[in-house]
């Protein structure tokens, strides 16, 4: 399964109440909670411990500090090895065990195993929301629970790990609103990172991280062995998309989030216990303000303060704890909560943590498959099984690190349109940075300076410029709200590479004939996929209104098809023009002259129509419309450059091109490159 869910997603809300403060109340089995499940009928549950016996239990899911191997003494070695086998053999009957009770726990609720087995389709993903208000409930592990039918009858066999349907947990406070939550479709991420007393793995985290922003991160176009230059320009790129604070403290945190708006917040850590508190609670190990070899304890609760920026406005949307212990409940006598709770109380809607000690390699792999996943715009009722799964099949036999994971989330009622949301522009933004590759390349040529590479290595270098080109293109949705921006997309991106194999095979592929013809194969793809663009669109009832795509598509495979075969619709003229002229007053109206002006030029050409007057009429209200963004006067400029120095050579052309249009085209390339110069440029998009 991957995490963008193909399946529909199911909720399952369970709601547990008592009366009274939600601190101060020990487990008890006398103690009666109400249980509801979502509209159903409310039954009484209670827990099977007391206080001090599930406390104990717990503690046995600790691990042990492991000694190194010891290589030189093979006895020792033995035995070391059958005490951490002995170890492990403990903490899993221990944990089948626990899983059995949460399974009776949750099998009492009223109406929640039926709930659960109600399959509406065999792809469904159930996500059952476990909202808590209790704090002692807080410390039980509900994402131990396994089959609820027959609770405890298949040790071994959990809800979240293969169960039919699938079924991801997540727990939730009470007091958040669901409309105030936006998930972030520009992430920028903070990189908590704090070992006052201990290692961490941080160089392990750096690279999750890094691997997970790479389709983001522009190529570094720098000479070799200049190592220090390459490290500036990585660390520009970088910033833009990952601030990193190393031996954190506390005010520092709040310094950094005072000054820039974070969507994630990742945090690597030790969790410790605050001796100086009431309850001694869980805290995050952070280095002090005054001595960055001295430990502070800082609370969740003071965390979520420095998270917040200056004027009291949340804080991230996201905050990823890979920290022992930072879902651990310790105490519920004062403020019985832990740090993960603390931080959900807060008003941070996602909150991913650890009940339990968290493995070193667990914690890079909670890293990596979350932020690669997250940032990408996937589901994370979805992903965050995967996760569960991957820690699981790689790491049960030596490690819980699956059932340690926890999320607080509280999700936005249109959570799935944001998430489709961030997706497509998230794949837009890859696919930018991998044009933007090819255009280094083609401005070097088109200034004589062109790579002087031999020329089987110059086709290796472009097969890796192409390679991360289809990597971000398989990004570009082309089913949904964003299926005729997707196409219009790939089709542009066709459009891009076709041009590269021309500048290539002209600056040392000279009559590279596999070039050339790849080149009109692209091009012809493109023309292809922006017809597909269109019709997808005219048929599509919630797409038909969306003239501004329309007419970008249709006008585009009108004037490729002229390009490569000759070829004219005066019936798809007219209805480009008809199209654009009603964009006019839509969404997009600078692009509508655009399109009024290719197709004005398209006439001229293919129709021998003398449209001068057309053409002057289209430029002036495109410059009118554009005077503080001269992004769409660029790339109307680029798109006359092609028919100048491509479409209309002699050698290319189909159809002679009237020499008045070919003068009065230049004029208007000179025009627009002029007035680009007079304000501001803002690069939106490199695919048009």
């Amino acid at each position: 399964m991957s995490g963008h869910h193909d399946g529909s997603v199911r909720s399952v809300v369970v709601e547990f109440l008592r009366p009274g403060p939600p601190h101060n109340q020990l487990l008890s089995p006398l103690t009666r909670y109400l249980a509801v499940c979502g509209d159903g009928r409310v039954g009484e549950v209670c827990v099977p411990y007391e206080h001090s016996e599930f406390v104990r239990r717990l503690r046995d899911l600790r691990y042990v500090a492991e000694l190194p191997p010891l290589e030189d003494d093979p006895e020792r070695e033995r035995e070391r090895q059958e005490t951490l086998d002995a170890g492990n053999r403990d903490r899993q009957a221990a944990l089948i065990e626990l899983s059995k009770h949460m399974s009776q726990f949750l099998a009492a609720v009223p109406g929640l195993t039926a709930h659960l087995a109600q399959r509406q389709c065999a792809s469904e993903l159930v996500h059952l929301q476990i909202m808590i208000t209790a704090a002692e409930l807080a410390m039980l592990p509900f994402e131990l629970a396994g089959t609820l039918e027959q609770p405890g009858a298949d040790p071994g066999s959990f809800l979240q790990l293969g169960a039919k349907p699938l079924i991801s947990i997540t727990r939730r406070s009470r007091g958040l609103r669901e409309d105030c939550v936006r998930w972030p479709t520009e992430p920028k991420i903070l990189f908590v990172a704090a070992n006052p007393t201990q290692p961490i793995p941080y160089e392990a985290h750096v690279d999750a991280l890094l691997r997970a922003l790479q389709p983001w991160l522009p190529p570094l176009h720098v000479p070799s062995g200049d190592d220090a230059g390459r490290a500036r320009a990585y660390d520009k790129s970088f910033a833009k998309h990952l601030v990193v604070l190393k031996q954190a403290s506390i005010s520092a945190i709040a310094e950094h989030c005072a000054r820039e708006n974070f969507t994630h917040v990742h945090v690597l850590a030790h969790g410790a216990t605050d001796l100086t508190s009431p309850g001694q609670h869980f805290g995050l190990a952070l280095h002090s303000d005054h001595d960055k070899s001295r430990v502070h304890v800082v609370s969740g609760a003071q965390f979520a303060s420095a998270l917040r920026r200056d004027g009291g406005e949340l804080g991230p949307a996201v905050v990823t704890l890979a920290a022992c212990d930072s879902g651990n409940v310790h105490e519920v006598m004062y403020t019985g909560a832990s740090f993960a709770h603390e931080l959900h109380r807060s008003g941070i809607p996602f909150v991913v943590a650890s009940q339990f000690p968290l493995s070193v390699a667990g914690s890079s792999i909670l890293t990596q498959q979350f932020y690669a996943n997250a940032l990408l715009g996937k589901d994370p009722r979805a992903f965050m099984c995967d996760v569960r799964l991957r820690l699981h099949s790689v790491y049960a036999g030596v490690a819980h690190d699956w059932a340690s994971l926890v999320t607080y989330a509280v999700f936005p009622p249109n959570l799935d349109d944001q998430l489709e949301d961030t997706r497509y522009y998230r794949a837009r933004r890859a696919l930018n940075v991998a044009l933007d590759s090819l255009d280094i390349e083609l401005t070097a040529h088109a200034a004589g300076k062109g790579s002087t590479l031999p020329v089987p290595q110059m086709k290796v270098m472009k097969d890796s410029l192409f390679a991360c080109l289809d990597e971000a293109m398989r990004l570009i949705p082309t089913t949904g709200r964003y299926a005729g921006e997707g196409l219009g997309l790939l089709a542009a991106a066709e459009k891009r590479r076709s041009e590269f194999c021309l500048v290539m095979s002209e600056g040392g592929m000279s009559k590279d004939e596999e070039q050339l013809t790849e080149a009109t194969e692209r091009l012809r793809r493109a023309m292809d996929t922006y017809d597909k663009a269109f019709v997808d669109g005219v048929r599509s009832n919630e797409r038909a209104a969306d003239t501004g795509q329309l007419n970008w598509a249709i006008t585009q495979n009108l004037s490729l098809a002229a390009v490569l075969d000759g070829t004219f619709s005066d019936q798809r003229w007219a209805t480009a023009k008809e199209l654009s002229q009603a964009e006019l007053h839509g969404r997009t109206p600078h692009w509508a002259r655009t399109s009024l002006l290719e197709l004005a030029i398209l006439r001229w050409w293919i129709k021998d129509e003398e449209q001068a007057a057309n053409v002057d009429r289209e430029v002036s209200e495109l410059i009118a419309l554009t005077h503080e963004d001269k992004f769409v006067l660029h790339s109307t400029e680029r798109q006359l450059r092609r028919y100048l120095d491509w479409w209309w050579h002699p050698d290319f052309a189909k159809k002679p091109v009237p020499e008045a249009l070919r003068r009065k085209t230049l004029e208007i390339a000179k025009l627009l490159a002029e007035e680009q110069k007079r304000g501001p440029y803002t690069a939106r998009s490199a695919t048009k």
